[in-house]
């Protein structure tokens, strides 16, 4: 074995060990979700439409953005 091999493994531990500390907030705080599937299933019907206006200006997608959020809440 090298010290490459060993190198990533240091990487991942720091990262792990870095990323415990906010890891589970959610086991505490019942209002907060323990998985991004709400958040995932929110943005998975924007992203075929978004595809479809590619040639927006930055100002006109966030317009874009803004009003597609707006029309999704008042739809619940």
């Amino acid at each position: 074995m090298t010290y490459q091999n060993f190198k990533g493994v240091n990487e991942t531990l720091t990262i792990i060990n870095n990323a415990l500390v906010n890891m589970f907030h959610f086991i505490k705080d019942k209002n907060t979700a323990s998985s991004t599937n709400e958040i995932e299933g929110y943005f998975g019907d924007l992203k075929p439409e978004y595809k479809l206006h590619n040639g927006l200006s930055v100002e006109h997608r966030i317009s874009y953005l803004k009003n597609y959020c707006y029309y999704k809440s008042v739809s619940k």
